[in-house]
């Protein structure tokens, strides 16, 4: 019998947070007032739903179906609990995650379609967060943190396969969003730490796995501090 109720994938809430805070700080909200907190907390079931999600496909329980159901009727009324009917302009965003479970259902976790709608999905908290102080849905503001959080996409299949075409890969997609940003008047700047990614594509250099990680959640830290610096 499974009886895991949380989610252990710490790379998604670790985007999940930064994403959040980086949407509070830059509007300089409170992380911990009523109207910041309690979407905050939705967001948290919501992601946590994915948990259920995934072994309801793997078992077949209708358990783990409901329980997912329910997750998604809490968040839901966290959400309205804070924002009201405000919450009527963020509707559309719903179409996000929902792609993702039609992904997650009719490709797997693993395909790469799936995984660039899941960091579609968890950076948009930086609009939710942004949006419970100001409601206004800023457009920018999403694409610079969904493009910097999903190249951790192409980072982890260098890793993986370290094959010539996904080291191509990892350095075209950080030239191409250096050359994106500036046309949509997007700073570059939090782009900095994606030089990592581009020097480990050429040379491979061997890490343990703990310093990976740390180094994963250093640059996610810088990228925001640069986004709060110069956005």
């Amino acid at each position: 019998m499974n009886t895991k109720i949380i989610l252990r994938e710490y790379g998604s809430w670790s985007v999940f947070l930064i994403s959040y805070l980086l949407g509070i700080l830059l509007q300089g909200g409170d992380v911990f007032s009523y109207v910041t907190f309690l979407p905050l907390l939705g967001l948290a079931v919501l992601i946590n739903s994915k948990l259920h999600l995934s072994l309801w496909l793997k078992q077949k329980i209708e358990k783990n179906l409901i329980i997912f159901l329910i997750h998604i009727l809490i968040g839901f009324l966290l959400f309205y609990a804070s924002l009201g009917k405000e919450i009527l302009g963020l509707s559309h965003l719903s179409l996000i995650p929902l792609l993702y479970v039609i992904f997650i259902y009719k490709l797997g976790e693993h395909h790469i379609l799936t995984e660039i709608t899941g960091f579609a999905t968890l950076t948009l908290s930086v609009i939710i967060a942004s949006y419970t102080i100001n409601h206004y849905i800023d457009y920018k503001l999403y694409l610079l943190t969904f493009t910097y959080f999903v190249a951790g996409v192409f980072k982890v299949r260098v890793q993986l396969r370290k094959t010539m075409k996904d080291r191509l890969v990892m350095i075209f997609y950080v030239t191409f969003l250096a050359i994106l940003y500036p046309l949509y008047k997007i700073p570059i700047l939090p782009l900095l730490p994606l030089l990592e990614n581009i020097i480990y594509s050429i040379t491979l250099y061997r890490a343990k796995l703990r310093f990976t990680g740390w180094m994963e959640v250093a640059k996610s830290l810088a990228f925001m501090v640069l986004t709060i610096g110069y956005y």
